[in-house]
């Protein structure tokens, strides 16, 4: 249970600090924009969803993901 607090309040965190700093709200909006410039016209939505989940999250081009 310890892991799902910290997952939540980590969530709660992260969410905060996005609404709170312009800043970081305008870099995941830019990461998003990019994902997707670079995806289209030729993906896949479940593909597109990935690709923009692992520019959020940090996953470069080329790395693993899940």
């Amino acid at each position: 249970m310890a892991n799902t607090v910290s997952f939540m309040e980590a969530i709660t965190i992260l969410r905060t600090n996005i609404m709170d700093n312009q800043d970081i709200y305008n870099g995941f909006i830019a990461s998003i924009e990019s994902a997707i410039n670079e995806a289209k016209p030729y993906t896949k939505e479940h593909n597109l969803a990935v690709a923009i989940l692992n520019r959020v999250v940090g996953i470069e081009r080329g790395e693993q993901s899940l």
